[in-house]
Parts: structure tokens; C-alpha cells; sequence
């Protein structure tokens, strides 16, 4: 089993404790389904795909008992993101790191602690 030890960070600070509180089940059958509409849509859904992944863990994390808060729109997300995925194929993935990095940005620069 996991022990866990406190200990103080360089600047003096302890650390704080993420939890995660979502379930496989509940994950597998969603990520599933939307992995075979991606393939029947030849791509078309696959940004709806990262983005409910990605949507459904920040959804379920929680900091110290605080959950987090994802407040991103996926109106805001989809045209970018469908571009970047059909450009990363036409580029025979070149402009597949850029699509990695631009997904963690815009999922991260969306988030919030519950107060």
C-alpha cells in the first residue's frame, strides 16, 4: 500500500493532495462509444473525443477536498482543434506536437478551484 509522508516543499510550503473520484466503468463506456463514432465519422468526432477525456478528468479531480472546476466550452475548442488534427494527418504528423501542446494549454488555462 501507498504511505503517505509529509514533507515541506523548497519554499517551506507542505504539499497538497489531489484525489480523483471519477470510476473505469462510467469512463470506459463514454470513451468507448466515442472512439467508434471517431472511426465511423473518419475523424470528425475525434476532438469531441479528446475533449470529453480530458473534460472528464479535470472534472473528477479534486485539490485537498476542493473540487476542480473545468470552465472551458467546447464551441471554444472544436474548430481549432479539428484543424490542428486534420492538419497534424495532412503533415503526415508535423503538426502533431503543436497539437498536443495546444491541448494542454487551452485544458489547463480553463481550470478553477471550487471555493
Amino acid at each position: 500500500m501507498y504511505q503517505t509522508q509529509t514533507h515541506q516543499t523548497s519554499t517551506g510550503m507542505l504539499p497538497r493532495k489531489f484525489r480523483f473520484t471519477g470510476n473505469f466503468g462510467e469512463f470506459f463506456l463514454y470513451a468507448l462509444a466515442l472512439f467508434i463514432f471517431s472511426v465511423l465519422t473518419v475523424g470528425i468526432v475525434f476532438p469531441y473525443f479528446v475533449y470529453w477525456i480530458n473534460k472528464y478528468f479535470f472534472s473528477n479531480l479534486e485539490l485537498d477536498g476542493a473540487k476542480v472546476i473545468f470552465n472551458g466550452k467546447f464551441s471554444d475548442y472544436f474548430i481549432m482543434s479539428l484543424g490542428l488534427f486534420f492538419l497534424s494527418v495532412l503533415t503526415v504528423g508535423l503538426a502533431f506536437p503543436y497539437w498536443i501542446y495546444w491541448n494542454g494549454k487551452y485544458f489547463s488555462s480553463n481550470l478553477e478551484m471550487a471555493a
